[in-house]
């Protein structure tokens, strides 16, 4: 008898890792499309995604903060910061039109504010019309969400969705180099540079 039972826990043996292979393949998760049917960046949540659809969403000469695109997104400015950090697909998707609630600036690809590149996202919001008080702030009515196109409007908007899509669906997955850098308990997050205790926080919510 004992020999036979050995045979069997053999027999079983040999068997259950191709059954588990088969069972692990067919039912293992696929692989996430986008509209058209084509892969999307596997190393982008879908919250990131989201928060770069609202990004792009934002009309030529206009702006909106951390905090509004955080609130579209159920999530939180920091949050919201990180996302647009190594933005892959600027300036189709224009990091550049998010600032801080204050209306100032930030920083920019990679330099804290007052540098040469935060310079440069101000010119570029001057070049799109975006309008500044004589203390560099953006003006309220250069915020998007004061507006009345903003509230005829679901965030992100259709164009926005389609923006991002188009660049997965051309794989642009480049290093983005356009995005605003802050600090957060010594490590690089998008946003604007403050002090709180030591550490490097985002600006007003």
């Amino acid at each position: 008898m004992k020999p036979q039972r050995q045979q069997r826990k053999r027999a079983r043996a040999s068997a259950s890792p191709s059954s588990s292979l088969s069972s692990s393949s067919s039912s293992g998760p696929s692989l996430a499309v986008n509209g058209n049917g084509n892969p999307v960046n596997p190393s982008m949540s879908k919250f990131r995604r989201s928060a770069l659809e609202v990004c792009a969403s934002i009309p030529r000469g206009y702006v909106m903060s951390y905090g509004q695109v955080a609130k579209v997104t159920s999530s939180g400015p920091r949050a919201v910061g990180n996302a647009m950090r190594g933005n892959p697909y600027a300036p189709q998707v224009p990091c550049h039109r998010v600032v801080a609630s204050d209306g100032t600036i930030g920083g920019f690809g990679g330099e804290g504010p007052g540098g040469p590149k935060s310079c440069r996202k101000m010119e570029k919001l001057k070049a799109e019309g975006v309008k500044f008080t004589i203390k560099g702030k953006v003006v309220n009515e250069c915020f998007f969400v004061n507006t009345k196109d903003y509230e005829s409007v679901v965030m992100p908007t259709q164009e926005g969705r389609r923006i991002v899509q188009q660049m997965e669906d051309n794989g642009s997955l480049m290093q983005g180099v356009e995005g605003t850098q802050g600090v957060e308990g010594g490590q690089g997050v998008e946003g604007t540079q403050g002090v709180e205790g030591g550490q490097g926080v985002e600006g007003t919510q």
